[in-house]
């Protein structure tokens, strides 16, 4: 059996290359996008008892308590300690540098550095 040479073989074969790359580009971008609309879509979570939107960015004590603040929590600062409420526990201080995952309908406290409740 001689083996010849076809140009059209030749071009099936690029063109499935060229097919096999879109693919990875696609399969690539498909995961980007997931991620990116996870992270738009964030969680909510409840800070004294007032209703916040964050996003996957807000991983911080700082970033929590400048979210809360932005969204028109009353009686917070910066200054403020942050603590993650534990249903059966004691509750979980989270510093401002902290990263946490924050996850839906986590609860959290704010509480003024004066404050020796």
């Amino acid at each position: 059996m001689t083996s010849t040479h076809n140009p059209h073989d030749e071009a099936i074969l690029r063109d499935l290359a060229a097919v096999e790359r879109d693919e990875t580009l696609l399969a690539r971008d498909t995961a980007r996008l997931q991620h990116d609309l996870k992270s738009a879509a964030g969680v909510d979570v409840t800070v004294n008892t007032k209703h916040v939107h964050l996003t996957a960015e807000h991983d911080t004590g700082l970033k929590i308590k400048q979210a809360e603040i932005d969204q028109g929590v009353p009686h917070i600062a910066l200054d403020f300690q942050l603590f993650e409420e534990v249903v059966d526990g004691d509750d979980i201080p989270v510093a401002d540098d902290k990263p946490i995952r924050v996850r839906a309908g986590a609860r959290f406290s704010a509480i003024a550095p004066d404050d020796n409740s």
